[in-house]
């Protein structure tokens, strides 16, 4: 058992070492604590991650965490196809979390992130939505952190159309600073998905 009063290097440990619970799982899937471990994980630690990935016996929402882990190196190679072959292997809980670090990839293919935006448009209101409010929060605070989001340079351009999605989490908190955001990132958006994802949003969710 995990817990958060223990140093980050240890739940690290553990992480990599042991059979963690999902219980363990979901608590650890704390924003600046998640930031913390990835700055800690080694390209070595990033294989094992993955490598359990491929194990049945261990459960989606604790695989979520191992490819939480993996920002620092899910775009070299071998793993940005190892994250391809476990999507199209991953349940729904899984290509969640898998979607974040495919998209980290700026070289991503636009095919790709079509079958990304099919994905959340299907799964919006059950896994997508959880994954945003555990990350931003809920309410105005939640809606001004996604928003800020919006700004972060540490993504690619070509992500930034998840985030924007990600908005319509908090259309009922303020329509309007939604609409205005998703109208001004599609004026100025280099990447033609972006403005493609941007004409969706406003014309399906009654911005």
């Amino acid at each position: 058992m995990i817990t958060l009063k223990e140093n980050e290097n240890s739940i690290l440990r553990k992480i990599l070492n042991e059979n963690i619970s999902e219980q363990d799982a979901i608590e650890l899937d704390n924003k600046n604590l998640v930031y913390a471990l990835r700055n800690k994980v080694t390209e070595a630690d990033c294989s094992n991650l993955v490598n359990k990935c491929y194990d049945n016996t261990i459960s989606s929402k604790v695989k979520c965490l191992y490819i939480t882990l993996i920002r620092k190196y899910c775009t070299s190679e071998p793993f940005k196809q190892q994250l391809k072959i476990l999507w199209e292997k991953a349940d729904d809980i899984l290509k969640e979390a898998i979607l974040w670090r495919l998209l980290d990839d700026e070289t991503l293919d636009e095919d790709w992130h079509q079958k990304i935006f099919d994905y959340v448009k299907i799964n919006y209101s059950t896994y997508f939505k959880e994954s945003i409010i555990t990350y931003y929060g809920v309410g105005e605070k939640g809606l001004k952190e996604a928003i800020q989001s919006l700004n972060d340079n540490q993504f690619p351009e070509t992500k930034k159309w998840i985030y924007l999605f990600g908005l319509i989490v908090y259309k009922d908190i303020d329509n309007e600073m939604v609409k205005s955001a998703l109208s001004h990132q599609k004026t100025i958006s280099k990447y033609s998905f972006t403005s493609k994802v941007c004409d969706y949003i406003l014309t399906n969710f009654s911005l």
